[in-house]
């Protein structure tokens, strides 16, 4: 008899572990696409959600890795680490200096184009009880993850300026060498190209360029 409960105690001792880390947790990133954009020298931010799928084990987050982002300064110390209790779930949006899984400020003189993405992931660990209240601790959790992507798109008066002049470019392209026609331009646009002049002088519609 004493054998059949030393086995049994035993076998609590190796399978408990094992059950606590087949149960898994869920993880999000808010917004669910992991896509974010924003201009030079503005930050962005994203929230998270988090699922604890177990019905019996405490999941307490204890790590957080963003691999590297470049061209700007990256920023975890929002994320709070939370305990969730079996079953519970949690909602946490960026909230720029309050809450939020992570922030990023873009450099003001980062090229445009530039981009970083990758893979949030979140470590953590189970626990039979509340840890602040006489949980034990039973196994590391299997790490979950979220793909995110950053975005540095142009400020608006860049982008509004790429707009006018890329007609421009595509009809010089196409035109003939050494004589390249514009048959709709602003005047004041086409002014600012040396070697232009345009038939009004206000908002002229068709400007030419003298071939040498």
């Amino acid at each position: 008899m004493t054998r059949t409960v030393r086995a049994l105690v035993f076998a609590i001792a190796v399978l408990a572990p094992l059950a606590a880390q087949a149960v898994s947790f869920t993880f999000d990133t808010l917004p669910a696409s992991g896509i974010l954009s924003a201009a030079p020298g503005e930050t962005l931010g994203f929230g998270y959600t988090i699922q604890n799928s177990s019905s019996t084990d405490w999941l307490v987050i204890t790590s957080l890795d963003a691999g590297v982002f470049l061209a700007g300064a990256a920023d975890a110390a929002l994320f709070d680490f939370p305990v969730l209790a079996p079953g519970a779930s949690l909602v946490t949006p960026f909230v720029p200096g309050a809450s939020g899984l992570f922030a990023f400020t873009w450099d003001s003189n980062a090229p445009i184009g530039t981009a970083n993405s990758g893979d949030f992931v979140l470590g953590g660990e189970w626990w039979s009880g509340d840890p602040t209240a006489g949980g034990v601790f039973l196994t590391l959790a299997t790490p979950a993850s979220a793909t995110y992507q950053v975005l540095l798109t142009p400020e608006p008066g860049m982008a509004l300026l790429l707009v006018l002049v890329a007609p421009l470019l595509v009809r010089l392209r196409s035109g003939k060498p050494g004589r390249s026609k514009i048959h709709f331009a602003r005047g004041w646009l086409v002014r600012r190209w040396a070697g232009w002049k345009t038939d009004h002088a206000l908002g002229g519609e068709c400007g030419e360029r003298i071939g040498r």
